[in-house]
């Protein structure tokens, strides 16, 4: 991948494709012609191996909801080791809205640090690869809120408004 710094282009370059195109949508209908669907952009074949797990009630321990903001709780029990498991074949990334830049500091430190301090503290913290806010590109994602799709839209309307 080439990072362009001219503004009246596109940013990347895709240097897999025989074209060389600034789109990749240009090159995408010939993929798919040949099977090949590609899950995430071209240059991050690597995230297609990220495994995104929530925090709150999925490592830590979040029997008191927000509480007084801090990160107060005990790892779920098996999650340190489900961790270091999945963590031989996946990319470690946590998501959490703790890390929210919106979040109030809570003895002056940001969520993102105050969820960091939680990981080293209790051991998870050298298999994870990233911490952050935002829905990061997986392969899968584990969140105890979570409500899978698989073209079910009536049993998700009847389980949320009944």
């Amino acid at each position: 991948m080439v990072v362009n710094t001219s503004s009246t282009l596109p940013s990347v370059v895709c240097l897999e494709c025989e074209y060389g195109a600034y789109d990749h949508g240009f090159c995408a209908d010939e993929e798919i012609s040949k099977g090949i669907i590609r899950n995430v952009p071209p240059g991050y074949e690597m995230q297609n191996n990220n495994l995104a797990v929530d925090f709150d009630g999925v490592l830590h321990n979040f029997d008191k909801g927000w509480y007084d903001g801090t990160c107060y709780g005990d790892p779920i029990p098996g999650s340190l080791d489900a961790i270091k498991s999945l963590s031989k074949k996946y990319n470690i990334i946590i998501f959490t809205s703790k890390c929210l830049p919106d979040r109030p500091l809570v003895d002056g430190f940001d969520g993102y640090s105050l969820v960091i301090n939680w990981l080293s503290k209790h051991g998870f913290l050298n298999y994870i690869k990233e911490v952050t806010c935002i829905k990061p590109r997986a392969k899968y994602y584990i969140d105890d809120k979570a409500i899978k799709y698989d073209n079910n839209w009536e049993d998700i309307i009847e389980e949320l408004l009944n």
